[in-house]
């Protein structure tokens, strides 16, 4: 079973208290911090993990803020989001936060900035996606089924915000493949996707004939049979 906690008002300060922690030490690399995912909803049940989001100054690789982050206990996750990049905190085998940093482009109309302002604003929202993770937390023992299956009602809702502004419709999932049925399919690290695209493709995947075989000694026209059963003249 899926651990859902009721809204705690802890999980502000604890946002507060770790936001700080994170400009102490990025406090040239990123310029702004802000607290989503479901902790940032006041009355939504959520797992007890702080998500925050932070905005990466120009110039700023937010995948090359692992060596800044290792100090505050953070570990990036190369196989997370495509969109973005992800740090992730834990105490002993419990996560306890979750960092997405994005590029100054993408900030402002990420998909976790806009759902978190939808659940804000939105009380039937809320209702309708609590009822929706406590009917599957009890369904599901498997963390990515449990993701997988909240996908419909995100991407409902995420792209109803975007419509009010003015913004075309997207997707939710944002990881290197889709879900399949009800659950991902296993990533490939970084490493092996790297190794795949050094791997030589067949000449049908190049637009290319492939090329005939030499022939071998002895096997010239004049040593062949002929159509008939005889040698060539």
């Amino acid at each position: 079973m899926i651990e859902l906690s009721g809204h705690r008002t802890a999980w502000a300060e604890a946002f507060r208290l770790e936001a700080a922690r994170l400009t102490a030490v990025l406090h040239t690399e990123v310029d702004a911090i802000e607290h989503i995912g479901s902790t940032a909803v006041p009355g939504l049940v959520a797992k007890p993990i702080i998500d925050l989001a932070a905005r990466a100054s120009d110039g700023t690789d937010p995948r090359a803020l692992g060596p800044l982050l290792v100090e505050l206990g953070y570990d990036p996750k190369p196989a997370g989001p495509t969109t973005h990049a992800v740090y992730a905190r834990s105490d002993g085998s419990r996560r306890t936060h979750l960092l997405h940093v994005f590029t100054a482009d993408d900030w402002e109309h990420c998909n976790q900035r806009l759902f978190r302002d939808k659940l804000l604003h939105d009380a039937s929202a809320v209702r309708r996606y609590q009822d929706l993770k406590l009917g599957l937390a009890a369904a599901h023992d498997d963390g990515r089924a449990y993701t997988a299956a909240k996908l419909p009602l995100i991407e409902e809702l995420l792209n109803e915000e975007r419509a009010a502004r003015g913004l075309p419709p997207t997707t939710a999932w944002d990881k290197w493949c889709r879900p399949s049925r009800g659950l991902r399919r296993p990533v490939r690290s970084p490493r092996v996707r790297r190794a795949a695209a050094r791997r030589p493709r067949p000449w049908c995947a190049q637009g290319r004939a492939p090329r005939r075989p030499s022939r071998r000694p002895g096997s010239s026209p004049r040593n062949r049979p002929c159509r008939r059963g005889r040698r060539s003249p």
